[in-house]
């Protein structure tokens, strides 16, 4: 799936790194230049940046500031290791540091960060957890298709 739902930032963190890493090593065996971008360290573990490898093509989430809209998602059009710097299809261009603060992976998001989207292509609904019948609709209503739709 393009992008699961899950209930805890913890388990968001866990898919986004396992993903990333997976995705990483198949950029890298296609010959595409790969960035790691160093997140900042914060005290919290609920929502704070995580450390992300970005290439051309990669679909983050904006998590505010830095012209990035919470909630919107970006790609990468554009990298510059020589600057340490990357290139969004929407022209935004921002330093690394500037992406470790402002975009968040985007392989998996929490049903709470999700409401009021819409998601096309495959979307997986983790159900672990304190799942309720509020996450079911919250997260059934977020996808396009029913067959498009999978209950893990």
């Amino acid at each position: 799936p393009e992008t699961q739902l899950v209930i805890s930032h913890k388990e968001r963190m866990w898919f986004n790194i396992r993903m990333n890493e997976r995705e990483r090593r198949m950029q890298l065996q296609g010959g595409q230049q790969v960035l790691h971008v160093q997140a900042p360290k914060y005290n919290s573990e609920w929502n704070s940046p995580q450390d992300m490898y970005v290439w051309k093509g990669i679909r983050l989430i904006g998590a505010g500031g830095c012209n990035c809209l919470k909630g919107v998602f970006y790609y990468i059009e554009e990298l510059c290791e020589a600057s340490g710097s990357i290139t969004l299809t929407s022209g935004t261009k921002l330093s690394l540091q500037q992406a470790s603060r402002c975009l968040r992976l985007s392989y998996a998001i929490t049903y709470a960060s999700y409401q009021g989207l819409t998601l096309k292509g495959v979307l997986r609904l983790h159900t672990e957890g304190p799942f309720s019948w509020r996450h079911l609709y919250v997260g059934s209503s977020r996808a396009t298709a029913a067959d498009l739709l999978e209950i893990n």
